[in-house]
């Protein structure tokens, strides 16, 4: 009788401790770390040493790789460089579904604008952004992951291939054609055949200050914030700020000067970086706020990421974080806070709140 007791104990431990394991596991899946892709300086890093041609397959490759995870995208344009050559990397980013923000007409540094000059950088890219908006591209202009992996194919028109460093000038009146680049996973042969799913209606529009400088002043900080309500923009901030386009000077003069091992260890130095950055600026919000919050993660759209965002996600995915878009992200109410740091630096939205000197 003894016996049969104690095995009903050991049963009874063993059970409790089973709900509580499941219990804490459904509580990690639950508050599940969060990231937002935000990526600047679109149709791609200019002046650059890379061609049109290049450039849009640079925009194809972060495509592929944001598709292969299914990672939401909001990438900030600049109005200046939307035209002419960054015409087709624009169509890559966009017709993929990636909505598109304001980057302000030629990336100054907010402090040194007078409000007028502002006005002028906001109003004048915002009518650039119209041609991209979901009312102006009918469905012919979506583009799609077909069966094969590759971006949307249509007979005659002209073609990137995998790797190569041209392609042929796109005839106006025909669409471009971007095959995936040889190494690359398939998109989860996933269709993607959906009228711009990213963008957004007429209504919010986003923007991001160059540099992430809003202001020298309180009063010239309020004025851009009001300036951009006024135009129906709102700011979006970054968590994580990263310096991958130090590293992506580093990695171009590797790849000019044909010095494959060294751009291979800047690529492991880069990822190095973003998963010390990722970390430290997660430590921070529990510092500042005692609670994860949905980050939003600050990217440009050049040739270290065009090779290494695959991989980057990959890590993220692997370290259990959800991708979710950056309008979600900006639902917490963290994003609504009021900045505490005035001074002419660019920060963290963390680092503002907290202060940071």
């Amino acid at each position: 009788m003894v016996v049969k007791f104690r095995q009903f104990i050991w049963r009874m431990l063993l059970l409790f401790w089973a709900v509580c394991f499941a219990q804490i596991g459904l509580a990690r899946m639950a508050a599940a770390q969060q990231v937002a892709i935000t990526i600047d300086d679109l149709p791609y890093v200019m002046p650059s040493r890379v061609s049109p041609e290049e450039g849009a397959l640079i925009t194809q490759q972060v495509v592929v790789a944001l598709a292969a995870y299914d990672a939401p995208a909001l990438g900030f344009a600049v109005g200046q460089n939307m035209q002419g050559a960054g015409v087709q990397a624009l169509n890559v980013f966009a017709g993929a579904g990636h909505p598109l923000g304001n980057h302000s007409w030629s990336h100054p540094d907010f402090g040194e604008l007078s409000a007028w000059a502002f006005r002028r950088e906001l109003l004048r890219t915002d009518r650039q952004l119209s041609k991209w908006s979901a009312d102006q591209l009918g469905a012919a202009d979506v583009w799609a992951f077909g069966a094969s992996g590759g971006l949307f194919e249509e007979t005659g028109a002209a073609e990137i291939g995998a790797g190569s460093q041209e392609a042929q000038k796109v005839p106006s009146g025909q669409k471009l054609t971007v095959k995936k680049p040889t190494g690359q996973k398939p998109a989860g042969q996933k269709l993607v055949e959906k009228k711009l799913a990213g963008q957004k209606p007429a209504g919010q529009k986003w923007f991001r200050f160059p540099y992430l400088r809003e202001g020298k002043s309180a009063a010239q900080r309020d004025a851009g914030a009001k300036a951009l309500a006024k135009q129906g923009y709102r700011n979006v901030p970054v968590t994580i700020d990263t310096d991958d386009w130090v590293y992506n000077d580093q990695y171009m003069k590797a790849l000019a000067d044909g010095n494959a091992v060294k751009a291979l260890e800047i690529g492991a130095a880069y990822l190095a970086h973003m998963q010390e950055r990722t970390a430290h600026f997660d430590a921070l919000a529990q510092k500042v706020l005692g609670r994860e919050v949905p980050h939003i993660l600050l990217l440009h759209m050049n040739k270290i990421n065009a090779d290494y965002l695959e991989e980057l996600l990959g890590w993220y995915a692997q370290e259990g974080w959800q991708f979710v878009s950056v309008d979600k992200a900006m639902q917490d109410a963290f994003y609504d806070l009021p900045d505490v740091y005035v001074g002419p630096k660019g920060l963290s939205k963390l680092e503002r709140v907290h202060a940071v000197q």
